[in-house]
């Protein structure tokens, strides 16, 4: 019986220590267009609102660090990006007056770093800048002239970041991939085409591309562009996403299917046979190997120069691999987030909470903690009877 309670007890704190939140933009109705000024903080557990933070205006662009510590939101449209205490949701520091709009975020391996690049199209920056973090200075560290940055990825383990730049002549794209802290150049690459550049690996040695008009998944070198393998399916017609799944396999979402990839060879197949799968598109981001937190697309509807958001905020669960899926929050007014970079991490949070705990949403936890009194007072009264 002590044996049974130990059990229920460590299993009702391990899921209390592996809590996660997710760090979502928000975009609310105004008079004329959308406001996108909050950051919400979403226990993932729980469904609970634990705070929300004015950032400023066209925030999207987030980050968080491995440990949870270190979160970090940008303003676009108000040039500045801050730095909040995921303890208190509090802003402890910031920076204004930036020298481009930061509509992209990333923080370096050691941490040190914040990378911020603007990648509108027809107005992103020619440069990518740095926020040294133990100095406070920030300054131009790569530029190109001549072209645009289109887009910036990284690998999940954050040792290396691929700038996607698009030559204002030419239309033509090159790919170049850094050593995340130093910036060293590891490897250049052109394109003609650009079809959907999903990721790269945590090697830093190949790109993953989406090309949904020829239906397929490709993996490239990003030394030289040369082809790695294509993958198909029968029937297969889209593909959604694909994420690193341990070290040797890849899985990719597909309209009718999910798929388990060999990253070696381009070998795979479905892991659902029925064709009922889940999909993993839009907004998201992982929890742990297997787990994903999504974020329905918002749509956001325009007549006569006024737009309004159209749509309620969703928010899921998904794994893949188990093709199941769970709703995490709906709001029960239009509301919406587009996050843009790591958003989930650690939940760390010490204050009060804004928005009670759904009854439902914690009854797994409350009936283990009722699990092990019960058994405790059990013990007690046996103890007792002695």
């Amino acid at each position: 019986m002590k044996k049974l309670g130990n059990i229920i007890l460590l299993l009702f704190f391990s899921q209390l220590l592996s809590a996660k939140v997710a760090y979502l933009p928000l975009i609310t109705n105004a008079p004329l267009y959308p406001d996108l000024i909050l950051l919400m903080a979403l226990d993932l557990d729980s469904g609970q609102i634990l705070n929300q933070v004015e950032i400023g205006d066209g925030v999207g662009a987030v980050f968080v660090d491995d440990s949870g510590k270190q979160l970090f939101a940008a303003a676009s449209k108000d040039m500045k990006i801050v730095h909040i205490d995921t303890e208190t949701l509090e802003i402890v520091e910031q920076w204004n007056n930036l020298p481009t709009n930061p509509a992209r975020i990333i923080l370096s391996e050691d941490n040190n770093k914040l990378y911020f690049v603007n990648t509108n199209a027809g107005t992103g920056s020619q440069d990518m800048f740095q926020i040294d973090l133990s100095s406070n200075q920030i300054s131009s560290v790569l530029s190109f002239p001549n072209f645009t940055i289109q887009d910036i990825l990284y690998s999940e383990n954050l040792k290396f970041l691929s700038l996607i730049l698009s030559n204002n002549s030419t239309n033509q794209l090159s790919i170049q991939t850094y050593n995340s802290n130093d910036l060293i150049l590891k490897y250049t690459t052109s394109i003609i085409t650009s079809p959907s550049i999903s990721m790269i690996d945590n090697e830093g040695e190949n790109y993953y591309l989406i090309d949904n008009q020829q239906s397929k998944l490709e993996s490239r070198t990003l030394s030289d562009d040369s082809v790695n393998w294509s993958f198909t399916y029968p029937g297969e017609s889209e593909f959604y996403s694909i994420y690193e799944h341990g070290v040797s396999n890849l899985i990719a979402s597909g309209s009718i299917n999910s798929y388990q990839i060999n990253k070696l060879t381009g070998n795979g197949s479905p892991l659902v046979g029925d064709g009922s799968n889940m999909t993993l598109s839009d907004s998201y981001d992982r929890i742990d190997l297997g787990n994903f937190v999504q974020v329905e697309k918002p749509y956001i509807d325009c007549n006569f120069l006024i737009c309004a958001l159209m749509t309620k905020l969703d928010i899921k669960k998904i794994n893949l691999v188990n093709n199941t899926s769970e709703i995490v929050y709906q709001s029960q007014n239009a509301l919406g987030s587009q996050p843009k970079g790591r958003f989930v991490g650690e939940n760390l949070y010490r204050g009060t909470a804004v928005q009670q705990v759904p009854v439902s949403n914690y009854l797994s936890l409350m009936l283990l903690l009722a699990g092990f009194i019960f058994l405790a007072s059990l013990r007690n009264t046996g103890l007792k009877n002695k």
